[in-house]
Parts: C-alpha cells; sequence; structure tokens
C-alpha cells in the first residue's frame, strides 16, 4: 500500500479522492511525510475524542483535499479552556462597608471592634 493509500485508509471521511492524491502530492513536496500526516490525525482523532467526552462542539472533519491544501497537520491542538474560579469576597462581610478585609472577612476597625466587644463581654463575666 502506498503512502497516499494509508493516509486514506485513516482519514475518516472519504470524498474526493482525486483532488486528495493532488492535494497530498503537494503536501509531500512541501515536506511533510506521511509519518508526519498520519501523527497529526491521529493527535486530532484524539482531541475531537475528548472534546466529545466533554460534551463540547465539535466541527465536522474537512474534506481530505482541504485538511492538505490547508497544511492542517500543522494545527495546534485546542488549548484547555481557563476554568473560571469564583471571585473572593474582597470587602469586610460587615453590611455596607466597602473597605478591604484582611482579618476574618472584616476589615481591620470591625475586626478591633468586635475583639473589643468580646473583651469586655468576658470583663464583665
Amino acid at each position: 500500500m502506498d503512502d497516499f493509500e494509508r493516509f486514506w485508509s485513516l482519514y475518516p471521511i472519504k470524498v474526493s479522492k482525486g483532488a486528495a492524491r493532488k492535494a497530498f502530492s503537494k503536501a509531500q513536496r512541501l515536506g511533510a511525510t506521511i509519518t508526519i500526516l498520519l501523527a497529526a490525525l491521529d493527535a486530532q482523532k484524539f482531541e475531537r475524542t475528548k472534546l466529545k467526552a466533554q460534551n463540547k462542539f465539535v466541527p465536522d472533519w474537512k474534506h481530505p483535499a482541504t485538511w492538505l491544501n490547508g497544511e492542517c497537520w500543522l494545527d495546534s491542538p485546542a488549548e484547555p479552556e481557563k476554568q473560571q474560579t469564583p471571585k473572593a469576597i474582597t470587602t469586610c462581610k460587615i453590611p455596607h462597608c466597602p473597605k478591604p478585609w484582611t482579618i476574618d472577612g472584616m476589615c481591620r476597625p470591625h475586626y478591633e471592634e468586635v475583639e473589643h466587644l468580646a473583651n469586655l463581654k468576658k470583663a464583665c463575666k
């Protein structure tokens, strides 16, 4: 089996074989070996399987000639989506206090006030 036939047998869709053969020859002239093409194809198949498992959008495969003419073997895999971290509470938990919190979710003045009241309570006992 020649290199093109190996590529054709592994490419997921089978359309326009003649155009694909021409594009394959052109890709080889650009330096794309069968090893490079098959490795890229395998990596892209894996990436698509991973995306499907995560219920993410997976576009249809390009026609083989389009994939070859577009030099899609050079495409980088999709970058993983950055997970959004929930915004941390950055202001004092005392209502209507816009100051940044520093201790136990309160700004320093409110924390000191609460501590002072707690100490007074202890002293009164």
